[in-house]
Protein backbone atom coordinates (compact mmCIF):
# COMPACT_ATOMS: atom_id res chain seq x y z
CA UNK A 1 0.00 0.00 0.00
CA UNK A 2 1.24 3.06 -0.90
CA UNK A 3 1.04 6.15 1.60
CA UNK A 4 0.56 9.48 0.69
CA UNK A 5 1.82 12.64 2.55
CA UNK A 6 0.02 15.00 3.47
CA UNK A 7 0.39 18.81 2.32
CA UNK A 8 2.52 20.01 4.80
CA UNK A 9 0.83 23.35 6.81
CA UNK A 10 4.38 25.59 5.16
CA UNK A 11 2.47 25.39 1.89
CA UNK A 12 -0.80 27.27 2.70
CA UNK A 13 1.13 29.50 4.69
CA UNK A 14 3.18 30.48 1.26
CA UNK A 15 -0.27 31.08 -0.74
CA UNK A 16 -1.96 33.30 2.38
CA UNK A 17 1.24 35.44 2.35
CA UNK A 18 1.15 35.42 -1.16
CA UNK A 19 -2.36 36.67 -1.35
CA UNK A 20 -1.49 39.13 1.29
CA UNK A 21 1.68 40.53 -0.58
CA UNK A 22 -0.42 40.57 -3.69
CA UNK A 23 -3.50 42.98 -1.82
CA UNK A 24 -0.65 45.23 -0.37
CA UNK A 25 0.95 45.56 -3.81
CA UNK A 26 -2.98 46.49 -5.41
CA UNK A 27 -3.07 49.19 -2.85
CA UNK A 28 0.11 50.43 -3.43
CA UNK A 29 -0.62 50.22 -7.11
CA UNK A 30 -4.16 52.18 -6.95
CA UNK A 31 -2.71 54.92 -4.22
CA UNK A 32 0.58 55.13 -7.27
CA UNK A 33 -1.74 55.66 -10.04
CA UNK A 34 -4.39 58.37 -8.05
CA UNK A 35 -0.77 60.22 -6.89
CA UNK A 36 -0.11 60.08 -10.77
CA UNK A 37 -3.65 61.73 -11.97
CA UNK A 38 -3.34 64.42 -9.35
CA UNK A 39 0.22 65.30 -10.31
CA UNK A 40 -1.38 65.57 -14.00
CA UNK A 41 -4.04 67.58 -13.44
CA UNK A 42 -1.59 70.19 -10.95
CA UNK A 43 1.00 70.32 -14.01
CA UNK A 44 -1.61 70.93 -16.30
CA UNK A 45 -3.22 73.84 -14.18
CA UNK A 46 0.22 75.45 -14.11
CA UNK A 47 0.84 74.80 -17.48
CA UNK A 48 -1.83 76.98 -18.77
CA UNK A 49 -1.60 79.73 -15.78
CA UNK A 50 1.95 79.89 -17.68
CA UNK A 51 -0.16 80.43 -20.89
CA UNK A 52 -2.26 82.77 -19.26
CA UNK A 53 0.36 85.08 -17.76
CA UNK A 54 2.21 84.66 -21.45
CA UNK A 55 -0.80 85.87 -23.13
CA UNK A 56 -1.75 88.84 -20.49
CA UNK A 57 1.94 90.21 -21.08
CA UNK A 58 1.18 90.50 -24.66
CA UNK A 59 -1.71 92.08 -24.45
CA UNK A 60 0.00 94.73 -22.26
CA UNK A 61 2.33 95.30 -24.80
CA UNK A 62 0.52 95.05 -27.32
CA UNK A 63 -1.51 98.40 -25.38
CA UNK A 64 1.50 99.69 -24.90
CA UNK A 65 2.53 99.68 -28.26
CA UNK A 66 -0.92 101.38 -30.35
CA UNK A 67 -0.98 103.69 -26.92
CA UNK A 68 -3.06 104.00 -24.27
CA UNK A 69 -6.71 106.28 -23.88
CA UNK A 70 -9.62 105.94 -21.94
CA UNK A 71 -11.70 102.66 -22.56
CA UNK A 72 -13.15 99.21 -21.76
CA UNK A 73 -12.96 96.33 -24.19
CA UNK A 74 -13.97 92.60 -24.21
CA UNK A 75 -12.68 90.79 -27.22
CA UNK A 76 -13.62 87.56 -28.81
CA UNK A 77 -12.19 84.16 -28.04
CA UNK A 78 -8.85 83.81 -28.96
CA UNK A 79 -7.12 80.34 -31.14
CA UNK A 80 -7.25 78.60 -27.18
CA UNK A 81 -10.61 80.14 -26.29
CA UNK A 82 -8.89 83.10 -24.36
CA UNK A 83 -11.06 86.09 -23.51
CA UNK A 84 -9.53 89.53 -22.60
CA UNK A 85 -11.34 92.30 -20.70
CA UNK A 86 -9.43 95.51 -20.74
CA UNK A 87 -10.10 98.07 -18.76
CA UNK A 88 -8.41 101.75 -19.18
CA UNK A 89 -8.34 104.19 -16.99
CA UNK A 90 -6.81 107.89 -17.04
CA UNK A 91 -5.02 108.84 -13.30
CA UNK A 92 -5.78 112.54 -11.82
CA UNK A 93 -3.40 112.72 -9.10
CA UNK A 94 -1.23 115.64 -7.86
CA UNK A 95 2.12 115.56 -6.73
CA UNK A 96 3.25 117.30 -3.32
CA UNK A 97 3.36 120.89 -5.19
CA UNK A 98 -0.15 120.39 -6.18
CA UNK A 99 0.67 119.69 -9.78
CA UNK A 100 -1.39 117.41 -11.79
CA UNK A 101 0.72 114.23 -13.32
CA UNK A 102 -0.54 113.79 -17.14
CA UNK A 103 -0.55 110.69 -18.86
CA UNK A 104 -0.23 108.04 -16.22
CA UNK A 105 -3.20 105.48 -16.96
CA UNK A 106 -4.65 102.35 -14.76
CA UNK A 107 -4.09 99.43 -17.22
CA UNK A 108 -6.55 96.38 -16.12
CA UNK A 109 -6.69 93.06 -18.26
CA UNK A 110 -8.41 89.93 -17.32
CA UNK A 111 -7.25 87.06 -19.22
CA UNK A 112 -10.30 84.05 -19.15
CA UNK A 113 -9.67 81.15 -19.92
CA UNK A 114 -13.37 79.61 -20.84
CA UNK A 115 -12.49 76.67 -22.59
CA UNK A 116 -10.07 74.97 -19.84
CA UNK A 117 -12.09 72.98 -16.94
CA UNK A 118 -12.30 74.38 -14.37
CA UNK A 119 -12.29 78.05 -16.11
CA UNK A 120 -9.53 79.49 -15.27
CA UNK A 121 -8.87 83.72 -14.85
CA UNK A 122 -5.94 85.52 -13.90
CA UNK A 123 -6.13 89.23 -13.59
CA UNK A 124 -3.01 91.84 -14.58
CA UNK A 125 -3.27 95.75 -12.88
CA UNK A 126 -0.56 98.50 -13.77
CA UNK A 127 -0.22 102.18 -13.56
CA UNK A 128 1.73 103.35 -16.61
CA UNK A 129 3.19 106.01 -17.77
CA UNK A 130 2.85 107.36 -21.20
CA UNK A 131 5.23 109.40 -22.74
Amino acid sequence: MTRRARPSRSRAFVLFEAVIAMMAFGIVAVGMVSLLKQITRVSNVAQRDTILRQKLDAQLAWERINGFEEREEITEPDEDGVVFETKIVALELENYDGERLSNLFDVTIRATWTESYPPQDLTLQEYVYQP
